[in-house]
């Protein structure tokens, strides 16, 4: 899906469906967005820049990652737009290096964001009860396993 420059942004269990044969089929795409196409180094493969806009909330809460509830995860980017707001188009080179404009909506990785998503599906599966409400510091449950992992 990933490779194909499709984000899903609602992976849960009920969109996870197997076939008689066993094969995992991912279900209801009316959340999805396309990836934007960067430029690629083997004209046989195409590659997707995986940063996608947040203009509103998608998804189930107890699946997204943190962030997609983070209004706040990208602070260097708000200094940069308030510079942008000064001279107009403005670019900058994020952690990977990788050349982008600024937008007036937050940004996240759909990529990463979707596997989060995957993998608080399977501990719901697995479990039969959410690792946590919302992942958001607030909730004590996120809190807690944020914790274990340091």
């Amino acid at each position: 899906m990933h490779t194909h420059g499709i984000v899903h942004r609602d992976i849960k269990p009920e969109n996870l469906l197997i076939n008689k044969k066993g094969k995992l089929i991912i279900a209801d795409f009316s959340f999805a967005t396309r990836m934007t196409e960067i430029e690629s180094d083997n004209f046989f493969q195409k590659k997707f820049d995986p940063i996608i806009e947040k203009r509103h909330n998608v998804g189930s809460e107890i699946y997204n990652a943190p962030e997609v509830w983070d209004n706040d995860i990208n602070l260097h980017e708000k200094e940069l737009k308030l510079k942008a707001d000064e001279g107009g188009d403005f670019e900058y080179s994020d952690l990977d290096g990788q050349l982008r404009k600024l937008s007036v909506y937050p940004q996240y990785n759909g990529e990463k964001a979707d596997i989060f998503s995957c993998g608080a599906s399977l501990f719901m599966i697995h479990m039969h009860s959410p690792p946590f409400r919302k992942a958001v510091n607030t909730d004590p449950y996120f809190k807690r396993l944020c914790s274990a992992m340091k």
